[in-house]
């Protein structure tokens, strides 16, 4: 039997009270997240990627390698936090991707959530093809290469771009049919609650 004296360094990890606790800390997670990438990749395509902006070094007095490794620490708890999301609901996703264009009473219908994840996948697989797989990518340390992107990396990047613009509408539009939910499920896991 589990007891907290044989959980060694578990033991004092705060575990939610019940299942809704854990999902609305995941939930808080992964809206947080999204946020700070949505806030630095459009200050990353606005003042570096259109125009000019390829060969500044700083945006708004910040250097240009701090927005960027802000940008992919962000865009990597998001993925992480989206990938724990789905687990949690990944029965729901299953029965979305299966009936994709069934409606319910009362409720949107599930194609926008089908071309919500369609287009999550797309921004998740270009940001990290741009990344990972494509040569010309800024190390983490620096330095930062000024100038137009590389010939192979720049349609990845556009199409991240447009991609991540159009997912930031969707996450908008899923979760403000899902925001009572959301806070039912925080009072739940609260410890008032």
């Amino acid at each position: 039997m589990q007891t907290p004296e044989n959980l060694g360094p578990f033991a004092a990890v705060p575990r939610p009270r019940n299942r809704a606790g854990l999902y609305f800390r995941i939930d808080l997670v992964l809206t947080l997240a999204g946020v700070l990438v949505f806030t630095t990749g459009l200050v990353l395509l606005l003042r570096f990627h259109v125009g000019w902006g390829a060969l500044e070094n700083e945006a708004f007095g910040i250097s240009r390698l701090f927005w960027l490794n802000t940008h992919r620490a962000a865009g990597a708890v998001l993925a992480a936090a989206v990938s724990a999301h789905a687990w949690c609901h990944r029965r729901t996703i299953l029965a979305v991707l299966g009936e994709p264009f069934r409606r319910l009473p009362g409720r949107p219908s599930r194609s926008w959530d089908v071309l919500y994840y369609a287009t999550f996948a797309t921004v998740l697989a270009t940001g990290s093809a741009a990344w990972f797989i494509l040569a010309g990518s800024t190390p983490w340390a620096g330095p930062v290469l000024l100038g137009p992107l590389s010939p192979q990396r720049h349609p990845w990047i556009d199409v991240h771009n447009i991609a991540g613009l159009f997912a930031c509408g969707l996450a908008v539009q899923h979760m403000v049919y899902r925001w009572r939910l959301m806070l039912r499920m925080g009072q739940a896991g609260s410890p008032r609650g």
